[in-house]
């Protein structure tokens, strides 16, 4: 328990260190919200209701997500670098098993990285208070909860698989920012999934994507029956087992891979 709370100690005080950089990505992530604000406020000025959002549902709905996108962490470009610059075999000589340490450091980074953020969220939710809607019951806030820690968990893991490809080849960089892409947009942090046409929404209920901002955010505005939560609780569980079996089976095979080459 102790190498723990010191391993958490220590990235606590890596990231303060740089509070400056926190407030600069929180800028760019209001750029989007505010720019979805304003377009919405467009669209909806007749009072429409469109994909089964209002106005006031449809600001919600992004304002959820960019918080969300702040819990989310992105080992994939961490784990990368540490291969590319030889500092993993310093990590795998460390009392932690290296992707318990990826996770440790993924997860503090991202709350150390929302604690520092909440005065900018703060005015962000003022400005916007009239359009907020908030939770109906403290059971909606449970499931909401229960969704974000399955969200963190599925992004972890996808971006520690996508880490994990450099053992075998340093040139993904491009594929990094196209997938980080590809995952806001199938994980519904650019349009609501409803949006699409539901065929496509329905393939999407079965992948894990869908439980990133999607299911989350619609758990928060109560859109979400609570006969449809349970299963969409378990699909992402079997997601998460299925991920975590992948990662750690890549990850040992990587590193074989990786020992030999080093010797």
């Amino acid at each position: 328990m102790k190498k723990h709370l010191a391993l958490i100690k220590m990235i606590f005080l890596d990231q303060i260190e740089y509070p400056a950089e926190v407030f600069y990505q929180l800028s760019l992530a209001l750029v989007p919200l505010a720019v979805a604000s304003y377009l919405w406020l467009a669209v909806y000025q007749d009072g429409k209701i469109i994909g089964n959002f209002n106005l006031s549902s449809i600001i919600t709905y992004y304002v959820v997500v960019m918080f969300l996108d702040r819990l989310l962490g992105h080992p994939a470009f961490w784990v990368a670098d540490m291969v590319e610059n030889g500092e993993l075999s310093s990590f795998l000589l460390k009392p932690f098993h290296f992707l318990k340490y990826v996770f440790v450091h993924s997860l503090t980074r991202r709350v150390v990285n929302l604690i520092i953020s909440l005065p900018v969220l703060a005015i962000a939710l003022f400005v916007l208070r009239q359009y907020l809607v908030f939770p109906t019951s403290p059971l909606v806030i449970i499931f909401f909860g229960i969704s974000c820690v399955l969200a963190i968990a599925i992004y972890f893991l996808l971006g520690t698989l996508l880490g994990l490809v450099s053992l075998w080849t340093l040139e993904i960089g491009s594929i990094f920012y196209f997938y980080y892409g590809a995952l806001g947009f199938l994980g519904g942090s650019m349009l609501p999934l409803s949006f699409f046409p539901a065929t496509f929404s329905n393939i999407l209920t079965f992948l894990p994507f869908k439980y990133l901002y999607y299911f989350p955010a619609q758990i928060y505005l109560g859109n979400i029956p609570v006969e449809q939560i349970l299963p969409g609780f378990l699909i992402a569980g079997f997601w998460i087992v299925i991920l975590y079996l992948t990662v750690t089976a890549v990850f040992n095979a990587g590193l074989r891979r990786y020992s030999s080459f080093g010797n």
